[in-house]
């Protein structure tokens, strides 16, 4: 998984890219206990989501209040498409 880290300063970021119909990539970020964590992901053809492991799966949007841990979580096609789905998902943890 690529670990997400913020900029010094700054509680929430985005992450670009494109992912392929039978594809998924990981991520990981770690939060304080008690921190409000937001997620969203929009794509080009509303195609793709995130499932944040052993909390929720194939999501678009989610907010929950964080234990002190390393949360790893995956972004994929919801259904495979002909081809790739561009995708921006933002991450903000207060």
């Amino acid at each position: 998984c690529k670990t997400i880290q913020f900029k010094p300063g700054t509680s929430s970021t985005e992450i670009s890219g494109s992912i392929a119909p039978d594809a998924t990539e990981c991520f990981r970020f770690a939060t304080g206990q008690g921190q409000t964590v937001r997620m969203s992901i929009k794509s080009a053809n509303n195609n793709t989501i995130f499932s944040i492991l052993d909390l929720v799966d194939a999501r678009d949007n989610y907010t929950f209040k964080s234990q002190k841990k390393t949360y790893e979580f995956i972004v994929a096609q919801l259904m495979k498409a002909a081809g790739p789905d561009t995708y921006k998902l933002t991450l903000s943890i207060k």
